[in-house]
């Protein structure tokens, strides 16, 4: 039984080859930017160019997209001589595609490999295991929703249903989905004593009020930040040059990337390195954004135009994601797109 699903992703970067800094490089005036009638422009050398050369080569730098058309629309498209693919429209807001047997089984395999070579690590925060049990959460001392028995008391029946109500109460401290067995953690570490009648069980008033509250609430933030089950990411990756490596199956594998996206070669070619990524068992990474909006980050240059840029220094700039699946599992392995094409979703209820 396989019970790790290995994909990869290639992330094209945001880029104008033609912006200001790269005019200025090659000594171009704002005026090429709006030629008048003449068929040649003059460089800061007082060098003749024609325009129209420069203005074939800016069409050919930009940046392609493909109609989606409508969900289910089936193109061919020849990524090899003599050797097509069916390109399946999935969604069209934002459009996704799904194209089949983009590499041969024995080209994953060699990619596969090779990251295992280089060393896959681990996606996930490293937090030292001695230092969460030392943790004594009995010693906060705090007021808030975890201590407002009627605010977790959804129903008004004066208990705390388990598990449904402790399980709503950690999802809205922390967007926490607990299972059964980390609500037995709780009642375990915390000494809660649970009420049972009938089959129900459910914590009193008076027993409640007896659990360290604020314990509790930095307990549920430690569980989202250090458990692997619950943390935004669980898996292991590797990213890998693409450029320049002497590697055939690398290098069939960015010529069909240029085939099907229609960009520019050098703006295939100036892609990140391409991440692998491994997913054992209850492997997972939450919804995201691959790339962050100019308009929620208005003063962040991105990341890829700055030398040791940071997080808190610059944005993550990509304009298409290319994933790719590498081998296939017996249950698990989706990629989602929870609000594709849903067209009641908006970014400000997404930041709420």
């Amino acid at each position: 039984m396989q019970l790790q699903l290995f994909l990869f992703y290639i992330f094209i970067r945001q880029c104008s080859l033609f912006d200001e800094n790269l005019q200025k490089q090659e000594g171009l005036k704002k005026s090429l930017a709006n030629p008048g009638s003449e068929s040649s422009c003059s460089t800061d050398n007082d060098v003749s160019i024609d325009c129209n050369i420069i203005k074939d080569d800016m069409a050919a730098y930009k940046l392609y997209r493909w109609d989606p058309v409508e969900v289910g629309h089936v193109r061919e498209i020849e990524l090899e001589n003599g050797k097509t693919h069916k390109m399946i429209t999935m969604a069209t807001n934002p459009p996704i595609f799904v194209i089949e047997n983009y590499l041969e089984d024995h080209e994953c395999d060699h990619i596969l490999n090779k990251a295992k070579e280089v060393g896959l690590f681990s996606s996930e925060l490293h937090v030292d295991p001695e230092t969460l049990k030392s943790k004594d959460y009995t010693k906060y001392q705090l007021q808030g929703y975890s201590s407002n028995f009627e605010a977790i008391d959804i129903n008004n029946d004066g208990t705390i249903n388990l598990p449904e109500e402790l399980k709503k109460m950690a999802y809205n401290i922390n967007y926490l989905y607990l299972t059964q067995e980390d609500i037995d953690t709780i009642i375990t570490k915390f000494e809660v004593n649970v009420t049972e009648v009938n089959g129900n069980k459910f914590i009193t008033r008076e027993n409640y009020n007896k659990i360290n509250h604020a314990g509790l609430h930095e307990y549920i933030i430690d569980i989202k930040e250090t458990h692997p089950h619950h943390r935004d990411r669980f898996s292991e990756q590797v990213w890998m040059n693409v450029h320049n490596t002497g590697d055939k199956t690398i290098d069939k594998l960015m010529e069909r990337l240029i085939k099907v996206t229609r960009l520019h070669q050098e703006i295939v070619f100036g892609t990140e390195p391409i991440q692998v990524v491994r997913y054992l068992p209850h492997g997972h990474y939450h919804a995201h954004f691959d790339s962050q909006n100019k308009s929620n980050f208005p003063d962040f240059p991105c990341c890829h135009t700055l030398l040791g840029g940071t997080s808190a220094s610059c944005r993550i700039c990509r304009y298409l994601t290319a994933l790719v699946y590498l081998n296939d599992v017996t249950k698990g392995g989706e990629t989602a797109f929870p609000v594709a094409d849903d067209a009641t979703y908006t970014h400000q209820d997404f930041l709420l």
